[in-house]
């Protein structure tokens, strides 16, 4: 990817922060990038867990840093599992989710396997521990 033209070299490096924090440079990411994850609501994540044999949720905030770097990479992953159904819920827009599915740390990673959740994973995990998950998921081994 490369930066919008409002991009500016006088802070070298600025352009991988930013890629990863969204915010600082408007439409830095490609609009295709972010269509490959979903942004849905709790009803609207009812209608994925039964009709899609995998799918991911990324459940985070607004606020949250670390939840802009986890999305960041869950679309750099997505197009790479065309079978994964994935998904970015606003936790702080649903309270009563958080609460329901006892998320207590943001960013939350869910996944579900044929409408069973089977992965929980709180934090930020490494690239390679997240492949993995999702390789899992997908092969169920």
């Amino acid at each position: 990817m490369t930066p919008g033209p409002e991009a500016s070299s006088a802070y070298p490096g600025m352009e991988l922060w930013e890629r990863f924090i969204p915010g600082g440079r408007v439409g830095w990411t490609s609009m295709s990038a972010q269509s490959a994850v979903a942004c849905v609501d709790p009803d609207g994540l009812g209608d994925l867990v039964r009709n899609r044999n995998y799918v991911v949720l990324d459940c985070w905030a607004p606020w949250c840093a670390p939840c802009h770097i986890l999305g960041a990479m869950l679309r750099d992953l997505a197009p790479k599992y065309p079978e994964v159904a994935f998904a970015r819920l606003n936790v702080q827009a649903y309270p009563e989710f958080q609460e329901r599915l006892e998320i207590y740390g943001l960013p939350t990673l869910l996944a579900w396997r044929n409408g069973k959740l089977v992965h929980r994973v709180p934090g930020v995990p490494d690239w390679r521990a997240l492949k993995s998950m999702l390789d899992e998921l997908v092969t169920g081994e």
